[in-house]
This record gives C-alpha cells, sequence and structure tokens, in this order.
C-alpha cells in the first residue's frame, strides 16, 4: 500500500510540472507531498508491527504519524 501512495505522489508531482495553470501545478505538487508523506509514515508503521524489536527511528516514525492523524 505504501508503494501504491508513494507512486501516485510521484504523478501527482510529475503532472504538476506539465500543468499550464500555476494554481492547479501548485495543487498538484501540494498533494504530491502529502501522498509521498503518507506512504512514507505508512511505511514506517507497517515495519512497525512486522519487527518484534523496531528501531528508535521508526517508533519516532509512527508517532509522528499517529500526532498527526489525532
Amino acid at each position: 500500500m505504501a508503494l501504491a501512495n508513494a507512486e501516485m505522489g510521484g504523478k501527482f508531482v510529475s503532472l504538476s510540472t506539465v500543468e499550464s495553470d500555476a494554481g492547479l501545478a501548485q495543487a498538484e505538487r501540494k498533494m504530491g507531498r502529502t501522498w509521498e508523506q503518507l506512504s512514507g509514515m505508512g511505511g514506517a508503521q507497517a515495519s512497525l508491527f512486522c519487527h518484534d524489536r523496531p528501531s528508535a527511528d521508526t517508533r519516532l516514525q509512527v508517532r509522528m504519524w499517529y500526532s498527526v492523524t489525532r
């Protein structure tokens, strides 16, 4: 799921480069970055639940994810 979200984010960012309307291009870039960030956070959360002892970095990313979603 995280890989699909990252790919979708990348497509939004690349689509923004060919957009002629500046406002729409900016919105597409922001949406793309959001999709990419969500994929990173989702990947960190999935990694946390797959490992017996997650790293401190992974735990920090998951805590950041929960603080953003609340």
